[in-house]
C-alpha cells in the first residue's frame, strides 16, 4: 500500500533492553486523515520503529516538510497477533527514492 505522509522528525536512540534503534514521527495527508474528536484538533502523531541506526541515516532532509510517497507493509504483531504492526518500506519524495528495508 501507498500513502501520502509529511515526515516530522526522525530520532536515533539507545535502550538498555532493546538496543539500538530509530523512530520516524510522521503525519498522513490529506483532509479525510483530519480528527475533529472531543479532545484533539488536527492531525495525529504517528510513529514507526526500526532496529539499529541505519534509517537514520538513510533520510536526507529535504523529506521534512515535503510530500512523501510512504510504500507501507505490515508486519507480524508479536505482543498482539491480531493487530498487525505498519511500517515504511521505502520513502519517495523529490524523484529520490530510499529503501529502509
Amino acid at each position: 500500500m501507498k500513502a501520502e505522509i509529511e515526515l516530522i522528525n526522525v530520532l536515533k536512540y539507545d535502550s538498555e533492553k532493546n538496543g539500538k534503534g530509530t523512530r520516524i514521527s510522521y503525519r498522513m495527508l490529506g483532509q479525510q486523515y483530519l480528527s475533529k474528536m472531543k479532545k484533539l484538533k488536527g492531525y495525529q502523531n504517528l510513529e514507526v520503529y526500526y532496529s539499529g541506526h541505519d534509517v537514520f541515516e538513510e533520510i536526507p532532509e529535504s523529506f521534512f516538510g515535503a510530500k512523501v510517497i510512504a510504500e507501507i507493509v505490515t508486519d507480524p504483531n508479536s505482543t498482539d497477533p491480531l493487530r498487525p504492526r505498519y511500517t515504511f518500506k521505502s520513502l519517495e519524495s523529490n524523484g529520490i527514492t530510499v529503501n529502509l528495508m
